[in-house]
């Protein structure tokens, strides 16, 4: 891959970090801040605020990962791995790229991989 593409995607990479943490900032400071809004007063507050919790988490905890895969996209980039499989070590597709610049493996690997979970959870 050509370093102007890879400083393309360094780009992309940092700038969806950067949206991530502020949104997360905010989503967590809005948790804070409105908390006692959400204090339940009968059987229905209740199931509502905490499901209203589980969702926060749950969307806490993909921006988590999601921060983790963008920092080792960046890594990759920054030791000359980027836009290698990590399995078969073969290039991953330009397009797989732009739709995913995170991802650490190609197409076929990935669904090698899916496959594999899905006989296991069967």
């Amino acid at each position: 891959m050509d370093s102007q593409t890879l400083l393309r995607f360094r780009d992309l990479l940092e700038k969806q970090l950067n949206q991530l943490l502020m949104t997360q900032t905010g989503d967590v400071l809005d948790l804070y801040l409105h908390a006692d809004d959400r204090d339940p007063k009968d059987e229905a507050d209740m199931a509502t605020s905490r499901v209203a919790r589980e969702w926060a988490y749950r969307m806490e905890n993909r921006r988590f990962v999601l921060q983790r895969e963008i920092r080792a996209a960046l890594q990759r980039i920054h030791v000359g791995e980027f836009g290698i499989c990590g399995h078969c070590a073969d290039d991953i597709d330009i397009q797989r790229l732009r739709a995913n610049p995170w991802t650490r493996l190609c197409i076929s690997c990935q669904r090698h991989k899916e496959a594999a979970i899905r006989r296991r959870v069967a």
